[in-house]
């Protein structure tokens, strides 16, 4: 009997600190957090290369990569808050030194040998995210809620691409060309989603944690090559501007009678790179009136 009583106590006692009056009124809020992302793997054919066939050589090139999405995030975000379950927000976010290896798995048949090596290159990016979302909060009022966020993001970033190749030359030499490659992207669209708890610091400020997820892609409007090294000696002022500058155009078709012009960029479709990832944020939230 006592013992029930203890735990009757206890309840009680428990109820009365998580209840409170609530908090959540409508207005204009303000909320700053950080976040650290983690990417997915991914492993895709380099699809210009895969499989062909040359008299009796073949090539195929395997692409294994992360998303470059990973590392450290920063928003900042404002909205309203039109009740204890809704509220309407525009969250401001950059996703900063990103960077991620991507690694080119070769494999030859020259004759009849077969040769197999790996190309490593790293990728690095930086990202500015604009998404407009919508919370939904549990209508309790507890001094700690949960609440369930969607997001649509606007992407824009640049993404700088380091590689070094090791290729054989004569007399048993091999020449090792180093090469860095900027990416400007175009504004793509994605899908955000978060799963958090918000504790209630005092009447206007709010400490929050929670789980997000990006699903989103770069893709380029323009890539200008900025290094090329031979065997440590500068190589770039050797090249036209076809072969240093691209640019990416939607719907591009071919024909026999296009020529490269040598002071002009070379046009090519643009392609897609995931980016993605999961993260664990913190902050707080300030309602201002």
């Amino acid at each position: 009997m006592r013992k029930l009583s203890g735990i009757s106590a206890f309840t009680m006692v428990l109820l009365c600190t998580l209840n409170a009056q609530n908090y959540y009124q409508q207005g204009f809020f303000l909320r700053a957090g950080n976040s650290y992302t983690f990417s997915m793997p991914y492993s895709l054919p380099f699809n210009q290369w895969e499989n062909r066939t040359l008299t009796d050589s073949t090539a195929s090139i395997q692409t294994q990569y992360f998303s470059p999405g990973s590392g450290l995030y920063a928003h900042l975000g404002f909205g309203y808050q039109v009740n204890d379950i809704f509220r309407f927000g525009l969250d401001i976010g950059y996703q900063y030194s990103s960077s991620s290896t991507v690694k080119d798995i070769y494999s030859t048949r020259i004759d009849t040998i077969d040769f197999s090596f790996e190309s490593p290159r790293t990728l690095k990016s930086n990202a500015l995210l604009f998404t407009p979302e919508i919370t939904f909060m549990l209508p309790m009022e507890y001094i700690t809620r949960p609440y369930l966020r969607v997001g649509f993001p606007i992407l824009i970033g640049v993404l700088q691409e380091k590689n070094t190749v090791v290729l054989p030359s004569n007399n048993n030499f091999f020449d090792v060309i180093e090469s860095h490659t900027n990416h400007v992207g175009r504004l793509t669209f994605g899908f955000s989603g978060a799963i958090g708890l918000e504790w209630v610091l005092s009447d206007n400020l709010f400490f929050f944690t929670e789980v997000r997820a990006l699903g989103a892609h770069f893709t380029p409007k323009s890539s200008s090559l900025v290094k090329l090294e031979v065997n440590g000696v500068g190589e770039l002022n050797q090249l036209a501007i076809y072969q240093k500058e691209t640019v990416y155009e939607r719907n591009l078709t071919f024909t026999t009678n296009d020529e490269l012009v040598a002071n002009q960029p070379t046009k090519a479709s643009p392609f897609n790179l995931p980016f993605n990832h999961v993260g664990i944020s913190a902050g707080l939230t300030i309602q201002l009136f």
